[in-house]
């Protein structure tokens, strides 16, 4: 059985030169048996499960590349971001991990902050 959530929709309406905003409810798949039936093969509904974690993790790589303070490998950072968001975890992200290999390669204040900014690591004042 279906089951059926609120929307909100907003777009921007080019012939009337105006945004439309609308709310309302959508059904759908309760189950996979359900999913399965809707996009009509496994194929493509797994493909449509791996885009939707594609595109999650993106969107958690994107604010780091964003607020970046320094210069970096940025596709480095963004592959490390993006593998390491798992939905269900508080902020999406398991701890970040640096190795005794990175650690003893540090010789100084700014090595280590480089090193922690290509972590992805925030480094505030």
């Amino acid at each position: 059985m279906s089951v059926t959530r609120p929307v909100k929709l907003s777009t921007m309406n080019e012939n009337l030169g105006m945004k439309v905003e609308a709310e309302f409810d959508l059904t759908v798949p309760e189950s996979i048996e359900e999913a399965l039936e809707f996009f009509g093969s496994e194929e493509k509904l797994l493909d449509s499960i791996q885009s939707d974690i594609q595109q999650r993790k993106l969107n958690a790589a994107r604010p780091v590349l964003r607020d970046a303070e320094t210069e970096m490998d940025w596709a480095a950072v963004a592959t490390q971001v993006a593998e390491g968001y798992t939905p269900g975890r508080r902020g999406g992200f398991g701890a970040v991990e640096v190795s005794e290999d990175e650690l003893s390669n540090v010789d100084s204040a700014d090595a280590l902050r480089a090193l922690l900014a290509a972590k992805g690591i925030k480094i505030t004042s």
